[in-house]
């Protein structure tokens, strides 16, 4: 079985893209750094980016879901992209300062 594969479906990761909140914070940036990491570290045929409207997430943002393991990442940073990307890689949990929840 795959690493990004999560019982038994593909790994999908949702950016906030067009709350307002995340949209002002900078989710287009991130959007960006992290198809650039999911590309450094051969991903980007293997686990799904996709923009999103609001997560819900407002006061973290800008945030990301990943599915099909239905967790939270916020207050991100391009500079967080990168691990992020490379833990995905690794079978583990993202940062755990990103971590907001189910």
């Amino acid at each position: 079985m795959s690493c990004f594969l999560f019982m038994g479906q593909k790994l999908k990761l949702f950016v906030c893209t067009k709350g307002k909140h995340c949209k002002k914070r900078g989710a287009k940036k991130i959007l960006c750094a992290l198809l650039d990491s999911l590309e450094t570290f051969g991903l980007e045929d293997k686990v799904c980016l996709k923009k999103s409207d609001c997560l819900g997430k407002c006061g973290r943002g800008p945030a990301v879901q990943v599915m099909p393991r239905d967790e939270y990442y916020g207050n991100f940073e391009a500079d967080d992209c990168e691990d992020f990307v490379k833990a995905l890689k690794k079978k583990g949990k993202p940062p755990k300062g990103l971590l907001l929840g189910h």
